[in-house]
This record gives C-alpha cells, sequence and structure tokens, in this order.
C-alpha cells in the first residue's frame, strides 16, 4: 500500500522547487545545489535509511538503519513510497520528470 504520506513529502519538495528533481540521476550534490530523483528524495524524508558516500561513489548508496545492509537506490525508493516493483520499474526508470509527477499524483488518487 501506497505510503501517502511520502508521497506528499516528496510531491511537496518538487513542486515547491522542481529544480531539485531531475528523474535521471538518484542524487547529486554539487555548487548549484542537490538534485534527486523522486527515489532519492524519498530515500533522502526515509527514518529507515541513511545514505553512505564514498570517495569513489558519485551519490553514495542507501544503507537500511536496522540491520546497516546496502539497499539499491530502486529497492529502498520503493520500501520508502511502499510500491510494488513494477510500480517502482516504471516510477524510476522509465518516466521523464513530469510523468514521475503525474504517477506519483495518480498512486496518491489510489
Amino acid at each position: 500500500m501506497a505510503n501517502d504520506v511520502m508521497i506528499d513529502r516528496v510531491l511537496a519538495q518538487i513542486l515547491y522547487a522542481p529544480e531539485t528533481h531531475n528523474q535521471d540521476t538518484w542524487a547529486k550534490e554539487d555548487e548549484c545545489g542537490t538534485t534527486r530523483c523522486v527515489a532519492g528524495w524519498a530515500v533522502h524524508f526515509s527514518d529507515d535509511y541513511v545514505v553512505e558516500k564514498h570517495e569513489w561513489q558519485t551519490c553514495g548508496m542507501p544503507v537500511r538503519v536496522s540491520d546497516g545492509q546496502d539497499a539499491l537506490w530502486s529497492e529502498a525508493g520503493a520500501d520508502a513510497l511502499g510500491i510494488d516493483p513494477a510500480q517502482a520499474d516504471y516510477l524510476f526508470f522509465e518516466t521523464n520528470n513530469e510523468q514521475a509527477v503525474e504517477f506519483l499524483k495518480e498512486l496518491k488518487n489510489n
């Protein structure tokens, strides 16, 4: 079942500051600020994951707080949003920025 609270947080971030949303990257920090995809924002807002960044990584990896195990961005994002693997595959790998926002709105309405 979709996590409406998390969907609301991610939508609020993206709609309030659209320049921080980019479906082409999990997370990116540079002199211009931070951009994240939907999964990246969900992981960022989640209390269940932290992101550990190592010098050889561009955006780090989500790590489960409960057991310290690495997770894939897509798995962590799906978990945080409460969506199934098929929904996650579509949202994270097949949508552009506008389609991702529309899909999140549809998830909330179902």
